[in-house]
């Protein structure tokens, strides 16, 4: 199989590890947390981002291959999401990122710093809505 067929991943200090995306994506990142010695801790979990900046998001499609989700030859960065902070917390587990990839630090800080998703964005504003509706409703019934 050519180098392309498999992707690269950076974490550490600036180590490198190349690992065969033909597999399940929890597989992949089982693998992954394995040979880089990243610890499972709860509330968190592991993804990637390439150094283009896009974010794989790998974790939330633990079924789906691999290798269609990610680009062969491909370079990504090993990051942490901690799940349980409000909004969710990305780090890098590659020391010094923003020395190495100073606009991937800041896609990251972004990513951290988002206040609320787009869907409860909707819902509030739904919600809100909804009161003058009910209200402006409550008010010709009163004026009759």
């Amino acid at each position: 199989m050519p180098d392309q067929e498999f992707i690269t991943v950076k974490y550490g200090n600036d180590e490198k590890k190349l690992f065969n995306p033909h597999c399940r994506t929890s597989s992949l990142l089982e693998s992954i947390r394995r040979n880089c010695s990243v610890s499972p801790t709860s509330g968190s979990k592991i993804d990637l981002m390439a150094e283009d900046g896009h974010f794989a998001q790998i974790s939330l499609r633990p079924y789906a291959p691999a290798n269609l989700v990610l680009d062969g030859g491909q370079t990504y960065v090993l990051i942490n999401i901690i799940a349980d902070s409000k909004p969710p917390k990305y780090e890098s587990l590659l020391n010094n990122l923003d020395t190495i990839h100073p606009d991937l630090a800041e896609r990251l800080e972004s990513l951290s710093c988002v206040s609320e998703s787009p869907v409860e964005k909707v819902k509030q504003h739904t919600r809100g809505s909804s009161k003058k509706i009910y209200s402006r409703r409550s008010s010709i019934k009163s004026q009759r």
